[in-house]
């Protein structure tokens, strides 16, 4: 957390008595993704390593 992020933080707990994480809105990446789908499922089929390295990246598993 940066000194400006805790900085808000403890601002927060002092207005409102508590802090979480705000609610940042839908995922704006699956729509375009499902709008995709045919093609990302048509590539996959015949590439089936594009994907299965991208979903090895450290921190995806």
């Amino acid at each position: 957390m940066s000194v400006s992020g805790a900085n808000r933080s403890v601002a927060r707990v002092r207005q409102e008595g508590w802090v979480a994480a705000r609610v940042r809105g839908s995922d704006q990446h699956a729509q375009a993704i499902e709008a995709q789908a045919e093609l990302v499922l048509a590539i996959d089929e015949r590439e089936p390593q594009v994907f299965r390295h991208a979903m090895s990246w450290p921190g995806t598993a």
